[in-house]
């Protein structure tokens, strides 16, 4: 079994895989409108041209198997992972999967599948992924969004898993010493006026969760950095001086909130691509002191757009971002 780059001139080979492969499901799934079944051929070459797709060749050359990435801002999207029947429980899925993660090197991996067909939902289960959210696309079916984090730390040993989970309100006592770890940070960064006594609060943090906008880093069971991601508007963005948005008509998220330990390293990394997987258009917002926040913020892309004021009347420099949907 050979495993090589894919060519545009492999497309009508690949199509033909993937509806030999996900023909009988979709037929006993009773989904003969789903995209795997529909999809043209100018359709597969269009998606072609934007991901990186591997095939897996048998003795004779024919290709058996077949998956597709795209790696976008250090996250990359799994898709179509097919093997055909008769070559399955050979472990070349397997070999696929990890052949076109260890080409796009990422911090985060993502994929979508339909829950309802177990054996590729319980392997990636296997792999390390956890599901973030379904969809519902038909009667009695669900797609299960998954994902797995992979992050190198700066002391070159093992890559460690982490995993980001919306907050619970149990949670808020190991969010509130990620806070104060994260306080100390700024005050010995030189920034002392960022976060004063008393913020975020208990209630702060309550509220992101009620908004299901809280979010908590953990590695190894252990609650490592916190943000909230919340849907705008932002009543604070609606006047900005000194500048403008990048757009200022499309709905957005805004990024508040972040926080981890000290020796935690590649947080701000993993809740970008977290961000980015969940919408295009991202805006943040930071003290003029928080000279790492900005730093951070450059290095990953975002603009700085000018200044806004909070409720309290506090500057705050303004940042988007708007990746590619």
């Amino acid at each position: 079994m050979k495993i090589e780059l894919a060519t545009i001139q492999d497309v009508p080979a690949i199509l033909d895989l993937q509806r030999k492969v996900f023909g009988p499901l979709c037929e006993e799934l009773n989904w003969m409108d789903a995209p795997p079944l529909t999809e043209t051929l100018e359709q597969a070459c269009e998606e072609f041209a934007h991901c990186v797709t591997l095939k897996a060749l048998d003795e004779d050359g024919l290709i058996v198997g077949s998956i597709m990435g795209n790696l976008t801002d250090g996250s990359l999207y799994l898709g179509r992972l097919m093997v055909l029947p008769d070559y399955q429980r050979q472990g070349i899925g397997g070999q696929l999967f990890q052949e076109i993660q260890s080409r796009l090197p990422h911090s985060r991996v993502w994929l979508c599948t339909c829950q309802n067909v177990k054996p590729p939902y319980e392997f990636y289960l296997r792999e390390g992924f956890k599901p973030y959210k379904s969809e519902t696309v038909g009667p009695g079916l669900t797609w299960a969004y998954m994902e797995k984090y992979k992050t190198a730390p700066a002391t070159g040993c093992l890559l460690t898993e982490r995993s980001i989970r919306p907050a619970k309100s149990k949670d808020i006592p190991e969010i509130m010493q990620v806070m104060a770890a994260a306080k100390q940070i700024m005050r010995q960064s030189g920034n002392m006026h960022q976060w004063g006594e008393g913020y975020p609060s208990e209630s702060v943090i309550e509220t992101d969760i009620e908004k299901r906008g809280g979010y908590v880093i953990e590695e190894a069971g252990k609650i490592v950095g916190y943000f909230a991601y919340l849907q705008s508007p932002e009543p604070t963005y609606a006047t900005i001086y000194e500048g403008k948005w990048l757009d200022d008509e499309k709905p957005y998220h805004v990024v508040h909130r972040i926080a981890s330990y000290p020796e935690v390293r590649g947080i701000f990394s993993c809740i970008i691509d977290f961000c980015f997987s969940h919408d295009s258009n991202i805006r943040i917002d930071t003290h003029r002191d928080n000279k790492i926040m900005q730093h951070n913020l450059q290095k990953h892309g975002f603009s700085y757009c000018g200044i806004i004021y909070l409720l309290s009347g506090d500057e705050r420099l303004a940042y988007q971002k708007i990746g590619t949907e």
